[in-house]
């Protein structure tokens, strides 16, 4: 995984670790959607939007997209839908690109 900022990288794990099983289950299944398409079980791109209120990370496939948003309650995630953009404060943005790697947990 590569970001800007390391701290991102950090969050990103932490963030697909702590997912609600539904949550992974879906990522699994756009996972699966991508190997079946491109023949590599990855979603290669995808960006961080870190928010005053908490993180919400996309994931980027072939013809799949995956996201989730979580917030920070005194640094435990609490993954939630995400608040409309009028209701939350973007603070930066960060690219990240993924290897097969990163997605090895996901079942």
């Amino acid at each position: 995984m590569k970001t800007k900022y390391s701290v991102n990288e950090e969050i990103i794990r932490e963030m697909i670790s702590d997912m609600p099983e539904n949550k992974k289950e879906l990522l699994g299944k756009a996972l699966d959607r991508n190997l079946h398409l491109t023949s590599v079980r990855v979603m290669s791109f995808g960006k961080l939007r870190i928010y005053k209120e908490g993180f919400y990370l996309i994931l980027e496939g072939t013809r799949c997209k995956f996201s989730v948003y979580a917030r920070d309650n005194d640094g435990d995630l609490v993954f939630t839908r995400k608040p409309s953009e009028d209701k939350i404060h973007l603070l930066y943005t960060d690219n990240v690109r993924f290897s097969e790697t990163d997605f090895e947990a996901i079942a």
